[in-house]
């Protein structure tokens, strides 16, 4: 197929972002060529991490009996302003001692390029989680627990696919046509991110319209804001395994 002879090598997506690098700084695109266009290059690092007690329950169905300490998950994020209208975001995780499958080695766990065309209409391509889900957005940070809903993660694409931390390979527009909504659209490759880049489960398509109003309550004389989101997904699948999304399945799914 045209999409899999193209897709042939698993790092397409940073030789194209490497072109496109070349392209702004080289002043082939002709709206690079402005002076006003260009800012200093900005480069920001910022990194965290949580640390995890579990106290293991003395019972027969419990894989791991002792109690022990965990890094549940160290981050560096890099946020490279290349100029006011373009991006790269990028980041990396390290965790160890809790019995995952993914302890002890560095993921990239996402690595994208943003290009503004206005408010209307962006455009974002590399590795990044889908766009579906809310709860999945908030930074591990600002959640008041060390780990997520096990419902969130169950029920969002990509969600326990693998080792790709929820990110997938693709494309994605997003923008605002009105005040209070947004829009987001993403076509993605379909097998999770740091796994082999093919066709044979594109397409991957998720879309997201988000809804926020500002409201004046005049009796508690506080400000809040009303949010609501509309998802859809869908999705080719051959030879993804999705049973750790399913808790209790044993078999390949």
């Amino acid at each position: 197929m045209i999409f899999q002879s193209f897709m042939k090598e698993k790092d397409i997506a940073m030789k194209i972002a490497a072109m496109l690098f070349l392209f702004f700084y080289a002043g082939v695109l002709p709206i690079a060529a402005k002076p006003l266009f260009f800012l200093p290059a900005e480069i920001h690092f910022k990194s965290y991490f949580h640390l995890r007690y579990s106290l293991i329950e003395n019972d027969e169905k419990n894989k791991h009996s002792n109690d022990h300490w965990s890094l549940r998950r160290f981050k560096l994020i890099g946020d490279w302003r290349i100029n006011r209208k373009t991006s790269f975001v990028a980041q990396a995780i390290y965790k160890t001692n809790n019995y995952s499958a993914t302890d002890d080695k560095i993921y990239l766990q996402h690595a994208y390029f943003k290009y503004s065309f206005g408010d209307r209409v962006n455009l974002k391509f590399g590795q990044f989680k889908p766009p579906f889900g809310w709860e999945r957005f908030q930074a591990d940070y600002r959640l008041p627990t060390v780990e997520r809903s096990q419902t969130i993660d169950r029920l969002i694409p990509n969600g326990s696919l693998g080792e790709s931390f929820v990110r997938d390979y693709g494309a994605q527009l997003f923008g605002k046509f009105a005040s209070s909504w947004q829009y987001e659209i993403a076509l993605q490759a379909g097998s999770g991110a740091h796994a082999k880049f093919t066709d044979e489960n594109f397409p991957f398509v998720t879309a997201r319209l988000t809804y926020k109003k500002k409201l004046n309550l005049p009796v508690l004389n506080k400000k809040a804001q009303l949010s609501a989101q509309f998802a859809y997904s869908y999705r080719e699948n051959n030879n993804n395994n999705f049973v750790k999304q399913l808790p209790g399945c044993d078999k390949t799914v």
